[in-house]
């Protein structure tokens, strides 16, 4: 999947199991890219390797609390966490 579908945040499969994954994998790389790093110094300031950056971003990884709160923190952006009904056909 290119970075320009998840910087859209448009899933080009439709809706299905993994977009949870591909919600967060997009906000990683808009939060990253608006703080204006690559992944590198990304995952220098966090303490990783690029290449784990890369496996989150991509959704690849499924990142843990404390791996979001540190990006956030890097990131100087605010982790923010909700539940939203779904939305019902009819």
């Amino acid at each position: 999947m290119s970075v320009g579908l998840l910087m859209s945040g448009e899933n080009p499969h439709g809706p299905s199991v993994g977009d949870t994954e591909f919600e967060i994998a997009a906000a990683l790389i808009r939060a990253r890219m608006r703080a204006g790093l690559t992944q590198t110094q990304l995952a220098t300031r966090m303490n990783t390797s690029q290449s784990t950056i890369a496996r989150l971003e991509s959704g690849r990884a499924t990142p843990s609390w404390r791996t979001l709160k540190r990006f956030a923190e890097v990131t100087r952006t605010r982790l923010v966490f909700e539940f939203e009904p779904l939305k019902t056909k009819g």
